[in-house]
């Protein structure tokens, strides 16, 4: 036997699959949900080899951004499904037909009918390549279920020889195919519905790494905006609507104005595009395409409109991207690309996530100066940007994709070094590096890292609680204001929807929590369910009746964490053949059980001394215990400590229906808005009051990240007003006892959701004009305005 060859039946797609070994004994409908059945574990084959499909990604478009080829080469089905995606790419995204490749063993005819005996010989592998010039600048995929056709085999060789990039797409362990490729894709999909029928999963498998494949390197390459394939070739009636729907998705013109700039530009939805939104000609569109490496997003974000119709809408789609690559310049200039792990949004914040090298010295302060940033914050090793909601998320995704074509562009974009903000255009509002790097300092701490794993745990959620907790706290005034209609079925099916978040929370908090520390997320959910489960209720364990629902989400979250420690180490030991049943089911058991037998409990007294612990605070001290909560909420969100309230808000809402302790600390926002007001009152500086401005708003609506990290922080002394505000508006939550019925939102949203709203909001106007008022007592130190070379009074 060959060396390259691997015997036949001990390969895994070779082998019986023992849960189908009676298939032609069941029933059609049982027979189709076995197949489903089979096909359902394929996705998560591929999930396991993401990392690797990702550098074959880069490689792929780093080779075809230099003028390379991609060739995929397989035998039968493996073979079909290489030259299936290589023919796609053309009328998708514009490739021509000689830059992506699909050969198969015995040539076309064997596209049709099968050829026996093709795929037996490696030199013909060898020779087809030989026969398209093959080179290495080249990339070669070989794709063989069993990892081990001679004829893919010869192919790799040869290219391997040359120096190409080479890469191997199989489905089973060990590969020969991997002895000669620098990227092994090993989908391993178990045996076969129908033993040794690779056509069935391991060809589902080659078939979705071969979409991510031509997908993630045409995206990589410019080939789309977003998620539009703006480089389609209309070449029939179905694409050319499909273009002409792109160009008025993009640039919000009508149907007919689309239509006549893809005739222009001969069924060009790019070039569509940028005729449309910059009134150039054809001809200066091909060539501001050509500067950009043929890139549509950096060539409309250096490119302005000239007819004002045209500029309003180039203003409102570029905006965002400009900023982000403004963002993105900094870092590079900072030579902080090699240590950005990740780029992601919360509501109002960019989240720049960098390695354990920490963020790059100088950063925040060069992106605080950026035009359209309200603030930065560094914690840790993550760099907060402040751009206010909504923006945030559009900036977040035009980062990313800006990033993604980092890497292949370099060779091709020639460097921006026209910088559009400098220091005497933007000048930094008050001087908070120190105060950053305190932030950091004591924001990374292991436990306080820990606690933010926690909250990011009931993030997903609060869209829940907002919304159920605005149904019931519209329906308590409903029931206050008309008591009759709480009898009427309108009524009582919205008072249902109201506590649905809380019916299912158990499950949900289950979910995530098995999710963020790195387990299968259904493990955590039945988890949870299991806890909640009705029929504890007629079980008794040692003589004690169990209890539904014990200990709420403290007990989800403690069986959710040792339930991702005993599926890690189940995985690192349980053969893999047998981890998909064995894992699963111990994991469930074992964490199961000893949730039942130790955690509700534990959770159960952990939970009551919460509940009691914030109940009784607040009742013994009343509005002492809110002054001093609602005055240190903004200290606790600098030192990062806020994080630990999130589920402890989520357990009094989970015990009582509403938490005590919401209104008392959302008072923190209202003392920002009256302290901000007093500091654009006073200051003389243009662009402190523009900021404000801009933030007052969103402000009043409970998002304060704007005020916070633009004004109040930075300026020093008004941060001290706005906690004297909060401490005002906290005293008279909490001497009244006020109840929130949600989570997630502050300020003047959150009236609705208590329940009691005009107290609520005498509490929040009190937040504001204490914090006024302190802040004009107080004073600030007023910083010059540089736009104007004009120094203003340093005390006012």
């Amino acid at each position: 036997m060959n060396e390259n060859m691997i015997e036949l039946s001990k390969l895994a797609t070779e082998q019986r699959n023992p849960r189908t070994q009676n298939i032609d004994e069941m029933a059609t409908l049982d027979m189709l949900r076995l197949i489903n059945d089979e096909d359902g574990l394929v996705p998560f084959a591929v999930g396991r080899i993401l990392p690797k499909i990702a550098k074959a990604v880069d490689a792929i478009a780093a080779a075809l951004a230099a003028g390379g080829r991609l060739f995929y080469i397989g035998a039968g089905t493996s073979g079909r499904l290489g030259i299936l995606d290589a023919v796609e790419c053309p009328p998708t995204y514009r490739t021509s037909p000689d830059q992506i490749i699909g050969l198969i063993a015995g040539g076309t005819p064997a596209i049709f009918k099968a050829k026996e005996g093709a795929e037996d010989d490696p030199a013909l592998g060898a020779a087809d390549l030989k026969a398209h010039d093959f080179s290495a600048k080249d990339v070669v995929v070989g794709i063989a279920a069993s990892g081990r056709t001679p004829y893919v085999i010869g192919a790799l060789r040869y290219a391997q020889e040359l120096g190409a990039t080479t890469i191997a797409l199989a489905c089973t362990r060990p590969a020969a195919i991997a002895k000669y490729a620098d990227i092994a894709l090993l989908a391993l999909v178990g045996p076969e519905v129908i033993t040794g029928s690779t056509r069935m999963k391991a060809g589902t498998a080659q078939k979705l790494v071969l979409n991510m494949l031509s997908t993630g390197a045409m995206v990589k390459l410019g080939k789309t905006y977003g998620n539009l394939m703006v480089d389609v070739n209309a070449s029939n009636a179905k694409l050319t609507e499909r273009a002409t729907h792109i160009v008025m998705d993009v640039t919000d013109c009508s149907r007919e104005e689309a239509a006549d700039a893809l005739r222009l530009a001969d069924g060009r939805a790019k070039l569509a595009i940028l005729h449309v939104l910059t009134g150039k000609s054809i001809a200066d569109c091909e060539a501001l395409l050509a500067e950009n490496a043929g890139r549509l997003r950096p060539a409309l974000t250096e490119e302005t409109a000239t007819d004002p119709r045209i500029q309003a809408r180039t203003l409102r789609m570029t905006e965002n991207e400009t900023l982000a690559r403004q963002i993105l310049d900094a870092v590079k200039k900072r030579d902080g690309l090699a240590h950005l792990e990740r780029a992601y949004s919360c509501m109002t914040r960019l989240r720049l996530a960098f390695d354990a090298t920490s963020i790059p010295d100088g950063l925040a302060d060069d992106v605080a100066k950026i035009s359209g940033v309200l603030g930065t914050n560094p914690s840790g090793t993550e760099l907060q940007i402040i751009l206010g909601p909504g923006k945030a998320a559009n900036v977040a995704v035009a980062f990313n994709e800006l990033l993604a074509a980092q890497d292949v562009a370099a060779a091709n974009e020639p460097a921006d070094t026209t910088k559009k903000t400098t220091a005497a255009d933007q000048p930094q509002i008050g001087d908070g590096k120190a105060l950053h790097a305190k932030i950091r300092a004591r924001n990374a701490t292991p436990v306080k890292l820990f606690f933010r794993r926690i909250a990011s745990i009931f993030i997903p959620i609060i869209p829940g609680f907002i919304a159920c907790g605005l149904i019931n706290g519209c329906l308590n005034v409903v029931a206050k204001c008309w008591p009759d209609v709480t009898t009427g079925p309108l009524f009582q099916l919205l008072a249902i929807a109201g506590s649905t978040v809380f019916w299912g929370l158990n499950i949900l908090v289950g979910r995530n929590a098995m999710e963020e520390f790195g387990g299968t997320p259904v493990l955590g959910a039945i988890l949870g369910a299991l806890l909640a489960h009705p029929g504890l209720a007629n079980v008794q364990l040692a003589s004690r009746t169990l209890v539904p629902g014990r200990g709420g989400i403290i007990s989800v979250l403690l069986v959710a964490i040792l339930a991702c420690g005993i599926e890690k180490r189940l995985r690192r030991c349980v053969p893999e053949t047998l981890s998909l049943f064995v894992t699963p089911l111990v994991t469930f058991l074992a964490a199961g059980a000893i949730a039942i037998v130790l955690l509700q409990p534990l959770g159960g007294f952990l939970s009551d001394a919460i509940g009691g612990a914030a109940t009784g605070a607040i009742a013994a001290g009343g509005a002492l215990t809110g002054a001093i909560l609602g005055g240190t909420f903004l200290p606790m969100v600098m030192l990062g400590i806020h994080q630990t309230l999130t589920p402890i808000h989520a357990e009094l809402l989970a015990r009582y229906g509403v938490t005590i302790l919401l209104p008392v600390l959302a008072m923190a926002g209202g003392g920002q808005v009256g302290a901000s007001f007093a500091v654009y009152l006073r200051t003389k500086n243009a662009r402190l009051k523009k900021i404000i401005a801009s933030a007052l708003p969103v402000g009043m609506l409970g998002i304060g990240e704007p005020l916070i990290y633009g004004v109040t922080l930075p300026l020093g002394k008004p941060f001290l007003g706005a906690c004297i505000g909060g401490a005002c508006g906290g005293a008279v939550q909490a001497a009244f006892g006020i109840g929130a019925a949600t989570l997630g939102i502050s300020g003047l949203p959150l009236a609705a959701a208590t329940d009691n709203i005009p107290v609520y909001l005498l509490g929040l106007a009190c937040a504001y004009i204490g914090g006024f008022v302190a802040t004009l007592v107080i004073g600030f130190d007023d910083p010059v305005d540089e736009t104007s070379h004009t120094e203003h009074p340093e005390g006012v």
